[in-house]
């Protein structure tokens, strides 16, 4: 008998934090920030902004609905100026019909799956962010004696 996958409920919100901690699980010392869509930010900014190793990632959580993900025109726009600026822009979605996650065009088999492909992704940019913040050093917000 093939094990059921638990279902997401149909909000984004139990699905980010699902997935934030997972990522928390391999990597407990990661920064992000989780915007809330409140009258007093600024719309179109991506669900989650993390600083992984120095790598600035923006992540746009969606529930895929009958087979499709929907984008307001803010958050394309954001997701594109975020690209430009050498950023890293992601889409990650779950699929309400069957359990399914996935980044941008990659289906998974689930969460776990999803952040094991996103980090290793993000993997090889790591040594050369190491590198440019040790030449950086001298010039980054650090205490001083």
């Amino acid at each position: 008998m093939q094990p059921v996958k638990k279902l997401f409920p149909k909000k984004e919100t139990p699905f980010i934090h699902e997935f934030m901690d997972e990522i928390k699980k391999h990597h407990p010392t990661i920064w992000y920030f989780k915007s809330h869509g409140e009258p007093m930010q600024v719309r179109g900014v991506p669900d989650i902004l993390m600083c992984y190793y120095g790598i600035f990632v923006a992540m746009e959580f969606k529930i895929m609905r009958n087979g499709t993900i929907s984008y307001s025109p803010l958050q394309e726009y954001t997701i594109e100026l975020i690209g430009k600026s050498n950023g890293i822009a992601l889409t990650v979605w779950f699929d309400n019909r069957n359990g399914d996650v996935g980044i941008g065009g990659k289906r998974c088999k689930d969460k776990k799956q999803a952040v094991v492909e996103l980090l290793a992704t993000l993997e090889p940019m790591v040594a050369l962010v190491k590198e440019m913040n040790e030449r950086l050093r001298g010039f980054t917000h650090e205490k001083t004696d």
